[in-house]
This record gives C-alpha cells, structure tokens and sequence, in this order.
C-alpha cells in the first residue's frame, strides 16, 4: 500500500509552523505523487548543462506520466533557475522543501552548497558536481541525503583521463590546467590523490587562471617549460572555450585531454583543427560510445535520446546533450525506488536507493549503498572523440591505448 509522506516529511523536518506552506504541493494531499525539483543554471554561463539536463528531466517526467500509473506513481516537476549562483540555490531548496518536494537534481554548481539544507528538509538531492563533498556523502558522514549521478565525480571521472594522458606523456609528466573554480580545484585534488595511489611513473605539474580569464596562453607555456606534452584541463563552458583558443595560440603540440564539454559545440568551433584531432574528452558512459559514427544507442538511453531531441526541437546531438541523461536518470531512480519502496516518503525511498540494488538508467546501472554515493562504476566509462559527429546519439570511443 502506497504510503505518502513526502510532504509531511519535509515539513516536520523544516519546522514549519504554517500548515498553509505545505498544503497544496504533493503528496500529502492524499494522490500518490512524487514532487521532483530542479535547482540549477538556466540562464547565464553555466546555463547549457544545465538546459540540456531539464529537458532530460522533463522526458522522464513525461515517459512516467505517460505510464497510466503502471511502474511507480506519477511525477510533478518544479523547476527554479539559480544563474549559477550557489546562494540562489540555498534559498530555492528552502523554498521547494516547504513546498514539499520529495527530492532535487541540481545542476553542478549548486550541489555542494545545498547539502546542510537537505540534511535539515531530509530531501533527497541528485546531481552532478559532488566531487568536493564526496568524502562527506554518507549515511554515517555528514552529508546524508545526496547521490551522485553523474560521471564526473571522483576517481571514476578521472581515472579515463590519466590513462589516456599517462599513455602520451613524454617523460611521464602530465600536466593539470584548471580554472580556479570549485569545480576545477576538486578535479586537481582527486587527480593528485589517484595519481600518488596508482600511477607510481606519473609527475604532475599544474597550473590555473582565474575564472573570466581572456587568455591562458601563459599558463600553458609554463606546463610546456616544465616537460608537460599531455595536458588534462579542469574547466567548461567559457573557460574550455578559451582554453581551446590558447591552446592554439600557444603552439602547444601534445595531447589534450578534458571534460565531457569537450564536445561542446562552442568549444569544438574554438579549437583549431590540430588542436581538436589529438584531443579526448570524457568520461561518457559507455551507452553513449561506439566505434563508428550514425549508431543510435539501445534500452534506455535510447529512449532517453529520442524523447531529448523531440524536447528540444533538434536533429543533431553533442557530448554536452548527454547531460541530460544525468535529469533524465535522477526522475528515473527516484521514482523507481518509490514503486519499490511502495512509499513517496522520502526516506523510504533513500532506503532503497542505499540498499544495494541495482537501478537502470540512461546512463547504465547505478549501485549505491549507505555510504556509497557514486553510483556509476568505472568500467562503465570511456572516452570520446570530439572531433566526429554524435548525431545519433553515441559518440566516436577513443582508444586508451
């Protein structure tokens, strides 16, 4: 029997004395509902992952919906913009506790800030971007109501890329450029970490730039005079795009390794021809490659591929569109760990999530446990070329070897 809680859950939790604050918005109105948020960049320069994963969001929603009930129960989205502004997602999370959400994805910017909120609202929180809490997401840790599910947190994010970069260094030395983000430092910690655990022949050197940099053509002549000829960059949006533009300014001839939003459209115009024929970025699941070019992935990611294309009005795919499977997945476990938990209470549902089972998704299948946040493996990840076309959905697979 159905067990809806999920408002009163939030509201308990919350303190509010208001019982108007949480009436009309889920399921303690007595309909088997799960009320889904969306916290993140809509507007502003982070704003393409996070389009792109609302409208992967708003698929799941859809395909639930669509179900008659059959499969879990149906699913309302509520959505708020924060521009990139962490502090905009600190009060949007409060305000869709009280409104009763049952869970959030956040887009990446806004996950780590949102954490004590969750542990207050005990909401579930779903999303990329966890990799500098990651020590601290845990049932017996501090952060105890977020999941990742994204592939690029932790060393399943990075170990693609070390290998890859590992393979063409020269010397052994690789070199880390990274924007002087949240974002970017964390990758550089975990890179380190990994390194100094389990590549025993790599040095590091590393180097940043500020965010809004018009240039990082000087930091990438200092790698250059230190023997870097592999180079991992820890930045998107406008800084991998004037990372490219450097890059071919610099004269740099070695390999050049980087996030997903590699195949970002506006990075891929940006980088001279050279540049992007000796350039990999990653990781992407291994649903989202292939070893030609024009084939449409299966199951559910092609699912999520098509209903994506249809949201959005669009004929072509990028490596950047795959970021909503990250929404389109974060509906999806949630709503299928409620029909198994029989419950839209939150808590029932994190049970579920946590217990160990195995979860399908676009992305392919998430194992989370009480202390086990990440719910991709490593050798569900690969690389990809963004030099070829992913129309079809996959993307040409880079070779590590």
């Amino acid at each position: 029997m159905w067990r809806s809680m999920g408002v009163l859950a939030a509201c308990a939790a919350l303190l509010v004395p208001a019982v108007s604050a949480c009436g009309g918005g889920g399921s303690g109105s007595g309909e088997d509902k799960i009320v889904f948020g969306f916290v993140g960049a809509l507007t502003g320069p982070l704003s393409s992952s996070g389009i792109a994963a609302r409208a992967g969001a708003e698929v799941a929603v859809d395909k639930a919906n669509q179900a008659g009930g059959q499969g879990g129960p149906k699913v309302e989205l509520i959505v708020r913009d924060t521009g990139g502004d962490a502090t905009k997602a600190v009060a949007a999370t409060r305000e869709l506790a009280q409104k009763g959400v049952q869970a959030i994805y956040f887009t990446t910017e806004s996950m780590p800030a949102v954490q004590d909120v969750l542990n207050q609202s005990k909401i579930l929180g779903l999303g990329p971007g966890t990799g500098p809490i990651l020590a601290k997401l845990g049932e017996s840790k501090t952060y105890k109501w977020g999941f990742s599910v994204g592939d690029n947190d932790g060393d399943p994010a990075v170990q693609p890329l070390v290998d890859y970069a590992s393979k063409h260094a020269t010397g052994g030395i690789v070199g880390q450029l990274n924007e002087a983000s949240a974002y970017g430092k964390a990758q550089v910690e975990i890179t380190k970490s990994l390194v100094s655990r389990s590549y025993p022949n790599i040095r590091l050197v590393n180097s940043d730039f500020p965010t809004g940099a018009t240039s990082v053509t000087r930091q990438l002549n200092g790698l250059r005079s230190q023997g870097a000829n592999a180079l991992i960059a820890w930045t998107y949006g406008a800084g991998l795009v004037q990372t490219m533009k450097s890059v071919g300014e610099s004269g740099y001839k070695g390999v050049l390794v980087g996030p997903k939003a590699m195949g970002d459209p506006a990075v891929i115009a940006a980088a001279p021809k050279e540049v992007l024929a000796k350039s990999v970025g990653g990781p992407l699941p291994k649903t989202f490659l292939a070893d030609g070019d024009g084939q449409a992935p299966s199951g559910a990611a092609g699912e999520f591929v098509q209903g994506y294309k249809a949201k959005r009005g669009k004929q072509t795919f990028s490596a950047l569109d795959q970021v909503g499977a990250y929404g389109f997945d974060a509906v999806t476990l949630v709503r299928t760990a409620a029909d198994k938990a029989g419950s839209t209470d939150p808590a029932e549902i994190k049970k579920v999530l946590m217990s160990g089972q195995r979860f399908a998704g676009a992305q392919g299948n998430y194992v989370y446990g009480p202390d086990k946040r990440l719910g991709l493996s490593p050798d569900q990840l690969g690389l990809f070329q963004p030099s070829f076309p992913c129309d079809a959905g996959t993307c040409r697979q880079a070779a590590v070897g």
